[in-house]
């Protein structure tokens, strides 16, 4: 099948959007000027990262699809403080290929899981 290139707008073709928090400035300048809860996008996968922001007063919320598709067991386990058990996404993106090729989303990682 035809491979989809949605790769380049992501990390490893864009070094600028690459590192986990990657939009945390833009959110932080938002949060500054906001009177709401603010919600930053951006590779989240690291809940202590996530948790130095909150307590910075840089974001309220984090927006993650990538890591939930790779662990979607991940909010259990930072719950229960099981951090070592998390799966991390390696941006690979074959699961928003698989989503634009219309063949559902899959993670590399799942068990059974086909190449795009």
């Amino acid at each position: 099948g035809e491979k989809s290139d949605t790769g380049k707008c992501h990390g490893r073709s864009n070094g600028s959007f690459g590192a986990e928090g990657c939009f945390l400035p833009f959110a932080s300048l938002v949060k500054q000027a906001a009177t709401v809860p603010v919600c930053t996008v951006g590779a989240w996968q690291h809940p202590q990262q996530m948790e130095e922001c909150c307590k910075k007063g840089e974001a309220d919320f984090f927006a993650m699809s990538r890591q939930l598709i790779c662990d979607a067991a991940w909010c259990e386990k930072v719950r229960t403080g099981q951090l070592d058990q998390i799966k991390y996404c390696v941006r690979c993106n074959r699961c928003v290929d698989s989503l634009m090729q219309h063949k559902g989303t899959r993670c590399i990682f799942e068990k059974g899981a086909k190449e795009a």
